[in-house]
């Protein structure tokens, strides 16, 4: 009885031995640790974990920037996109009635009448030929003006004879003429009447006989209106306005009439 008394109190004190000795242990590795981490660092060593943490920093923000760079530029393709395929038609409103044209080439009529009545299929050909004119896609408007209005311009106005008088002596002027059977009315880009700048009394011009000016060159994307107006201010009698010298103005808008111009050219190669 006294033997097992004696192994089992050498036993208790080889246990009680060893965890204090792991107690020591695990006593020394935090003493350890606690000094490594109060350990102050060098210079360099200081030096080297500034430089570290600003490259992490500044790679973060560089990734961050990079992002929203993409994000930018990936909305803005969309939006292009988008822009890009949004067709527009810019036709003046006064090219919608129907109406009686004739088509001339150097000065010369080479179309004959063109009507809903007479030689049709040309007139229709005509008509579908202006439509092209003027369409685009609302992404080229943005860029070519054509969507923050016509230039209407006064300051270039002459007679009717004057203007005419031009037409037949230049053997290169094509154009179309177009006459109306109902007065159109001369509006601004936003649809409201055009009003004069140099007669304030006059509020609006009427007109029935309007031109448009083609071009030869292909690359062109501007079109040049002319309309026969007479400056009529309120209250003046029929006698008054039959009395009024014609006079021509103009108006400046986008669209490339050379389609126009290559259908009608007799020389034109097909």
């Amino acid at each position: 009885m006294e033997e097992k008394d004696e192994v089992k109190l050498e036993e208790n004190v080889e246990n009680k031995t060893s965890e204090n000795e792991s107690t020591e242990v695990n006593d020394n590795d935090k003493k350890t640790e606690k000094q490594n981490i109060e350990k102050p660092l060098t210079d360099d060593e200081l030096y080297t974990k500034i430089q570290t943490e600003k490259l992490l920093k500044n790679q973060k923000v560089k990734k961050i920037s990079i992002i929203s760079v993409l994000s930018v530029v990936f909305a803005l393709a969309i939006v292009i996109i988008c822009l890009a395929s949004i067709p527009l038609n810019l036709k003046p409103d006064f090219l919608n009635p129907d109406y009686v044209a004739r088509v001339y080439i150097n000065g010369n009529v080479y179309s004959g009448t063109l009507s809903n009545e007479q030689n049709t299929t040309e007139y229709n050909n005509l008509r579908n030929l202006i439509d092209e004119t003027f369409n685009q896609t609302y992404f080229s408007g943005l860029f070519n003006g054509s969507l923050t209005g016509y230039n209407i311009s006064e300051s270039n106005r002459q007679t009717l004879s004057s203007f005419n008088s031009t037409l037949q002596n230049e053997n290169s002027n094509d154009y179309v003429r177009f006459e109306f059977s109902n007065p159109q009315t001369l509006k601004n880009k936003d649809g409201s009447a055009y009003s004069s700048r140099i007669d304030t009394n006059v509020n609006s011009f009427n007109f029935t006989v309007a031109y448009m000016m083609l071009s030869d060159d292909e690359g062109s994307d501007s079109v040049t209106f002319y309309f026969v107006v007479k400056y009529i201010r309120d209250n003046m009698s029929e006698e008054d306005i039959n009395g009024l010298t014609e006079y021509v103005i103009s108006m400046t808008t986008v669209g490339e009439t050379y389609q126009i111009y290559h259908h009608f050219d007799p020389n034109a190669e097909d």
